[in-house]
């Protein structure tokens, strides 16, 4: 996971630097939080959650997500303090966290939308004549 120091070496006038992502802030129980996008170490979650075909899988896949921001938005934290966080905010910061990553709509948490194909069981298009 990316530390806080890491991201503000980013924060450089550098090319690379121009590439991260926008964060996105959400509000819990009265406080706002700011929420940071994934990065290139979390595609591996966000492919799992993109193709992920069955509700069980796509919410496990969702869950992950929602861990592995949880650890970047709070380094310092314990793995007892992140697993004690209430279902009752999983929804909203599930929804920034696609917000913030452009993984789905703004206002919904997609825990039971279509399975995305992957290439290898797309069908065949045929193409048309000209």
């Amino acid at each position: 996971m990316v530390t806080k120091e890491e991201i503000s070496k980013i924060n450089t006038p550098t090319k690379l630097g121009k590439l991260t992502g926008e964060r996105t802030k959400v509000t819990l129980k009265g406080e706002e939080f700011v929420v940071p996008p994934l990065t290139l170490k979390e595609l591996p979650l966000v492919i799992k959650f993109q193709y992920a075909t069955e509700g069980d899988a796509q919410a496990g896949c969702l869950l992950d997500l929602v861990s592995a921001t949880i650890e970047n938005m709070f380094p310092d934290a314990t793995e007892a303090e992140r697993d004690s966080i209430s279902l009752e905010y999983l929804e909203p910061l599930a929804a920034a966290i696609l917000k913030a990553n452009k993984l789905g709509k703004e206002d919904s948490v997609p825990l039971a939308r279509p399975p995305v194909e992957s290439p290898e069981s797309a069908p065949v298009r045929k193409r048309r004549k000209k």
